[in-house]
């Protein structure tokens, strides 16, 4: 772990840290209104008439799981559960508490009525931790274990805003390394079944993943695409996919 990323990590830990001690800080980005904005963040990809929710009917007509994480985010993206078998998010902490005392004062009652609903449901589990520390990718593979699932039939990372404080690493090479490093952990967590990865990358990165993502697209199981306009890209795992990715695709 060279000086660069090794810094990253650490300020990672005092991240969680911090949130461990002011949990009723607030963190406005990740959906908690609903999955209509993780929806339009993803809207090239999904289109305009049709979310999450119509992703999982679709998958449980054919028989399929739909086991959701939603990474670096607050799993706020589903009101009706009915198709969902579970649905993890994965953040520095669990911030249900601070939305609930913000959303009971002024007029936010449709607000609050809906987070109490989404809290409720027992589908749905945050897993607090440090994403740069191999403890918390433990955490999400015992959550797996916990709804009888070796895979995420959906994932979705909307990290933007959380990795803009490390856009400005002189060395674009370590900032590169970091993210694809951590994709590629996600990937092997995806399902191989259809599994769906829909992410954003940091608009530094932009030009190194149009190249990345040609990599991924001549894997034999693998269908990727990228949007330069959104910098959003999108991974599909199919039967004959590898189950993790060769270091050799990060190269040049």
């Amino acid at each position: 772990m060279n000086d660069v990323i090794k810094k990253i990590v650490e300020r990672g830990d005092e991240a969680f840290a911090k949130a461990q001690q002011h949990k009723d800080d607030q963190w406005n980005v990740d959906g908690m209104l609903g999955g209509d904005i993780y929806e339009i963040t993803f809207e090239h990809f999904l289109g305009d008439d049709f979310g999450f929710e119509d992703w999982a009917e679709e998958r449980k007509k054919r028989g399929l799981g739909t086991h959701v994480l939603d990474f670096l985010g607050g799993a706020y993206i589903f009101d009706d559960f009915s198709n969902v078998d579970s649905i993890t998010g994965v953040r520095l902490f669990n911030m249900d508490d601070a939305l609930v005392e913000k959303y009971s004062s002024g007029n936010r009652s449709a607000y609050l009525e809906r987070l109490t609903k989404v809290m409720d449901n027992k589908k749905r589990r945050i897993v607090e931790g440090n994403i740069y520390r191999h403890s918390t990718w433990v955490k999400i593979m015992e959550r797996l274990k916990e709804v009888k699932s070796q895979a995420v039939d959906l994932m979705v990372m909307r990290p933007i805003a959380g990795l803009k404080s490390e856009e400005n690493i002189e060395d674009l090479k370590d900032a590169t390394e970091l993210y694809f490093q951590m994709f590629k952990k996600a990937y092997v967590l995806l399902s191989n079944k259809d599994g769906m990865m829909l992410a954003e990358v940091p608009t530094t990165l932009r030009d190194y993943c149009i190249q990345f993502v040609e990599k991924l697209d001549a894997v034999e199981g693998i269908s990727a695409e990228y949007d330069v306009e959104t910098s959003t890209m999108k991974i599909v795992k199919s039967q004959n996919a590898p189950k993790s990715l060769k270091s050799d695709i990060l190269q040049d």
